[in-house]
């Protein structure tokens, strides 16, 4: 018998970097804790799959479901317009 846990995790982009988040359980759109800060010209995206995307951020695996993509692959366009200006 194989027991998987599921660790949820919200990630949010700012102008200045990214912040990962531990998602509590029972609501998973409510940050429980902070667990990473990225610089925000971290890549990321395009992502697409058939239903769920491999992403590693900050050396961690994270599988992102296909309603997410859009917002993916936005955070994405940000980072490379960000470094194009660099």
């Amino acid at each position: 018998m194989a027991l998987f846990r599921n660790r949820l995790v919200i990630v949010a982009a700012t102008d200045e970097q990214i912040a990962i988040f531990q998602a509590k359980f029972t609501s998973p759109s409510t940050p429980k804790k902070l667990r990473a800060r990225l610089p925000r010209n971290v890549a990321i995206g395009p992502v697409g799959a058939l239903v769920w995307y491999e992403l590693d951020l900050d050396d961690e695996k994270l599988w992102v479901h296909r309603r997410f993509f859009g917002e993916v692959n936005r955070m994405g366009r940000h980072a490379s317009r960000e470094s194009d200006v660099d």
